[in-house]
């Protein structure tokens, strides 16, 4: 015995109404009381992507979303194909998939005209055909993700006769399918392709990982401004200058020199090591630093335009430009004064080179053109 309409129906009422596996008839355990969910499969490659893009009101010509298919828009209506295999002039086919539903707006629902084969203006020349039929049982139902036509009632409208075809009107969606690579929105975030950005103007992304958890960037980081704690980082147009030979420069224009094939330099500061070329090992601090310097390798330099002594110098410390005049290490009490060595002392009317306030020792020879002092209160 084949299986009843109403076993059918109730299938259908609780598998749509209430995505519901139906494993009783109706009179013994009710929709509402089917308990194992079974829910409708939706296929990612076929989730409308820019669904929100198609207006409410069919477009009057063809959109990059919509494809209106009308007699008035040069899109002509569409001829379709009779299915032989159903019964007789009962199922034609567009050979159109995905044509807009009403759902998206009431003007989305096709029309349907039955005319002569070819005919150039069925809209005009046609009979139209409405989906409430004439009153003879004669409704037609449109599917419009198959873009399939099937005269669902009893009789076929009296003007669907041999040697006549039906033409459709109406609009298919020709956006972007699936859910991968295609945008998306989250609250005030929105993500597009490979790029995340708010929709609110003065937005803020904010990354928050739980507990011990670490924000990990795994490749190359491009910054055009940098806040830390909410205040601007120092270090203007900042540059992540890391190239494949592990080179770091921090700073406009630090390390860029199309000729650099040194290793493992680091240059912190605009302009920092500009021209360095094949030398390696080099550290420079401070803006406009080291610019001279460039095959010399194994350099430290420190200190706003701080240059080596050279371009190919090698295995030196700088620190301090050319205005410099002092080198002090307040610890030991060790100056380096306009050229005189201090020991002991940090300032003096002398004019000797090296002067020493305290005791000295020397272990090993010690070589003089002049000798002068006292010793226990005599004079040599």
């Amino acid at each position: 015995m084949a299986i009843s309409d109403v076993q059918k129906v109730d299938f259908l009422w609780k598998k749509l109404g209430f995505g519901a596996t139906k494993t009783d008839i109706n009179s013994i355990k009710g929709a509402t009381n089917e308990a194992i969910p079974s829910p409708l499969f939706l296929r990612g490659d076929k989730l409308w992507s820019d669904s929100s893009l198609i207006p409410v009101v069919i477009p009057e010509a063809t959109t990059p979303f919509v494809e209106v298919y009308s007699d008035t828009n040069g899109n002509t209506t569409v001829e379709t194909t009779e299915d032989i295999t159903a019964s007789a002039r009962r199922t034609w086919i567009t050979g159109i998939v995905n044509w807009i539903p009403p759902e998206i707006g009431s003007t989305y629902q096709v029309k349907v005209y039955v005319d002569n084969p070819s005919a150039a203006n069925p809209e005009s020349t046609g009979t139209r055909l409405f989906a409430a039929g004439s009153g003879n049982n004669d409704e037609w139902f449109f599917d419009y993700q198959s873009g399939v036509l099937n005269f669902i009632g009893t009789n076929l409208p009296a003007p669907v006769t041999s040697g006549k075809v039906i033409y459709i009107s109406g609009a298919r969606y020709t956006g972007r399918f699936g859910t991968n690579s295609q945008e998306a929105t989250f609250g005030n975030i929105k993500i597009s392709g490979n790029t995340i950005e708010t929709i609110d103007e003065n937005g803020n992304i904010i990354l928050s990982p739980d507990g011990d958890g670490f924000v990990n960037v795994t490749s190359p980081l491009n910054l055009t401004a940098l806040n830390i704690n909410g205040s601007p980082f120092a270090i203007n147009d900042l540059n992540d200058a890391v190239n494949n030979n592990t080179n770091i420069g921090l700073g406009a224009n630090s390390l860029t020199s199309p000729s650099l094939t040194g290793l493992e330099n680091l240059a912190l500061g605009n302009n920092s090591q500009i021209n360095t070329r094949t030398g390696s090992y080099n550290i420079s601090i401070g803006n406009d630093s080291a610019t001279i310097l460039t095959d010399g390798s194994n350099n430290i330099v420190i200190g706003a335009n701080a240059q080596p002594s050279s371009a190919v110098t090698n295995n030196e410390v700088t620190i301090g430009n050319d205005q410099t005049r002092d080198l002090r290490m307040p610890g030991p009490e060790f100056f380096i004064n306009d050229g005189r060595v201090l020991i002991g002392k940090s300032s003096t009317s002398e004019t000797e080179k090296l002067q020493v306030q305290g005791s000295a020792s020397v272990s090993d020879l010690m070589t003089a053109d002049r000798f002068e002092g006292s010793i226990d209160g005599g004079e040599f």
